[in-house]
């Protein structure tokens, strides 16, 4: 049963067909590369997703399309490199602040993370990282999941012209390519 409205879009599904491609790529580098597999991977992965995160992050920050308590994670990122021993490495320079449908497509992505995260939870504690020892983005982030029902919602809700439509979808596959450059360089 669809929570959509009659003549309601479901941004949801177009965002999934357009990055469906990446979204495949990145659960497979994350299930099949080492990241999960030693505690050098993971500190590995915790980098790459410090770096792809605090690019977004940064980037959403002026469009304040939802509360930024609702996907901000890269602190918790930086206390578990810090709870594995690591420095955090420092950010790239920010680029452009999103338009508000722009954040609308990388919050899809951020969002979406947080389903994920709850296997990923599971893979970090089969190395002995737990919520509040190396794993606590993982823990929010998975709490946050819960959230996901409401995030589309609020994101189907949106009134976006052709235009405003191909910028929140471009953004989406921008940030799904930020992850994947990520954890490229880090693999």
């Amino acid at each position: 049963m669809s929570d959509l409205s009659p003549g309601q879009r479901d941004r949801r599904a177009a965002l999934s067909e357009t990055t469906a491609a990446q979204h495949r790529r990145l659960d497979e580098t994350l299930r099949e590369g080492s990241f999960f597999a030693s505690h050098s991977g993971y500190a590995l992965y915790l980098r790459a997703n410090f770096l792809a995160r605090g690019r977004l992050e940064s980037q959403l920050a002026e469009a304040a399309v939802i509360p930024a308590s609702d996907y901000l994670l890269t602190q918790e990122i930086a206390a578990d490199l810090a709870a594995l021993g690591h420095e955090t490495p420092p950010l790239p320079p920010a680029g452009m602040a999103f338009t508000a449908p722009a954040a609308w497509g990388a919050l899809y992505v951020l969002q979406g993370a947080s389903m994920g995260a709850l296997h990923l939870r599971r893979w970090a504690a089969g190395l002995g990282y737990a919520d509040g020892a190396g794993a606590s983005h993982l823990a929010l982030q998975a709490h946050r999941a819960g959230r996901w029902k409401s995030f589309l919602q609020l994101l189907n809700n949106q009134n976006f012209t052709p235009a405003e439509e191909e910028d929140c979808r471009a953004s989406a596959c921008a940030a799904f390519t930020y992850f994947e450059e990520s954890l490229a360089v880090d693999a």
